[in-house]
């Protein structure tokens, strides 16, 4: 039996593992990034929602099928050209799920909406109103802060914040702000 080592069986390896350590980056890459390009010195919680995770699954697989793209089309000009338009798609939604975070600082609170690189940042002076939702059994479990010209933020109570949530309360007691809780079925 004969081995055969083409080029492009490289390119179905490295799809193999992008594959393979995609599900593992999922987990920890987005809320990596946002930590490392938003998180300055008075910062105390930097969170990424939910739908950022998506966002990565999405380039992750844009990497993924370039590289097999190589490998199922010989690596000639037209499949070399997808592949390098597959990766800077995949960089481009990258960069886009970069810049969608929320942040939570000693003066200050800060969150981009998706799809956007506008940028909304409040005092906490302008929070008006802070309300918890939770659900009966504690499964569901996020805070609402409404500011002063109606917009509105929501950070899910994970794992995550409750690192951070004594510096949270600190907060709110220092500025007098009151939570209300909503109990949600």
């Amino acid at each position: 039996m004969e081995k055969n080592y083409e080029t492009k069986h490289i390119f179905l390896a490295i799809a193999l593992v992008i594959a393979i350590f995609a599900p593992i980056f999922y987990f920890f890459l987005p809320q990596t990034i946002a930590d490392i390009v938003h998180n300055k010195d008075d910062v105390f919680f930097v969170a990424v929602p939910d739908e950022n995770f998506t966002i990565f699954a999405i380039g992750y697989g844009f990497i993924c099928l370039a590289s097999s793209i190589l490998f199922l089309f010989n690596i000639r000009k037209l499949s070399i050209a997808i592949s390098i338009l597959c990766l800077i798609l995949a960089f481009c939604i990258f960069y886009i799920g970069s810049q969608y975070y929320q942040t939570l600082a000693a003066s200050t609170i800060s969150y981009s909406p998706l799809f956007t690189l506008k940028k909304e940042t409040y005092s906490w002076d302008e929070v008006t109103q802070i309300i918890h939702y939770r659900s009966e059994n504690g499964d569901i479990s996020e805070y609402e802060f409404v500011f002063a010209d109606g917009n509105q933020m929501k950070i899910n109570d994970n794992h995550y914040f409750q690192h951070v949530s004594y510096k949270f309360s600190k907060k709110l007691h220092e500025k007098g702000l009151t939570v209300e809780l909503i109990l949600i079925k």
